[in-house]
């Protein structure tokens, strides 16, 4: 919820919270749907409240999200911002546009974005990328996403918002290659089984297995 459900009057937001409470979860798009709807579907309805990423901002943060496989980022796919979203930033920099036209949506024939050029050019990335593995290594995952927000003219404010084992974004050509990237670690078993030596549910704040083994703190 937002202020603009506020604004809209008090009788939307009543009507928005009753359908929200009654609904149930059906992704039937997704591969995995059937399994994580039986989930889904014995959750008890309830609401959380979170707050502003960070308060006194006039603008809102731009958030991208990060496909990394086998501990590697592959690329950035730009949810919300300025100027929307379906925007794919590669490893060069490059910044690609996508819009509904015959081209773009069929051939994925993307065109560079000025708009959101300031990603790469202010050096938000070097950070975003490092997250978005560092994560993805501490869960010891092949393949996950991972959600950052950045904040224009500051780039070292960049924090992680959530993550997806399964992301519903649109990834154009890259499909293909992600697949195979994922499958080839597979088919030739090119990972190795960490014991973190501490239950995932008792790290905290990085004190065991992150920081000693991979961000090299003191």
């Amino acid at each position: 919820m937002n202020q603009t459900h506020l604004t809209q009057g008090w009788g939307s937001v009543v009507s928005w919270l009753h359908r929200m409470w009654e609904y149930k979860s059906y992704d039937w798009e997704r591969v995995w749907f059937s399994s994580f709807d039986q989930l889904t579907s014995t959750l008890t309805p309830g609401f959380m409240l979170q707050g502003p990423w960070q308060s006194g901002q006039t603008n809102y943060p731009t958030e991208i999200k990060v496909e990394v496989l086998w501990g590697r980022a592959y690329l950035a796919f730009v949810s919300t911002g300025e100027c929307g979203g379906d925007s794919i930033i590669l490893r060069d920099n490059t910044v690609w546009r996508y819009t509904d036209s015959l081209m773009q949506n069929i051939l994925h024939m993307g065109e560079p974005d000025s708009c959101y050029a300031w990603i790469a050019q202010e050096g938000h990335l070097p950070r975003v990328w490092f997250m978005a593995e560092s994560a993805a290594k501490l869960m010891g995952t092949d393949a996950m996403r991972v959600d950052v927000f950045v904040q224009k003219g500051k780039p070292h404010s960049s924090v992680i918002n959530e993550n997806s084992l399964s992301s519903g974004a649109e990834y154009r050509w890259h499909f293909e290659y992600m697949a195979k990237i994922w499958a080839m670690g597979h088919q030739d078993k090119s990972y190795n089984v960490v014991d973190p030596g501490v239950d995932v549910h008792k790290w905290w704040r990085g004190e065991h297995y992150y920081s000693s083994k991979m961000a090299l703190c003191n």
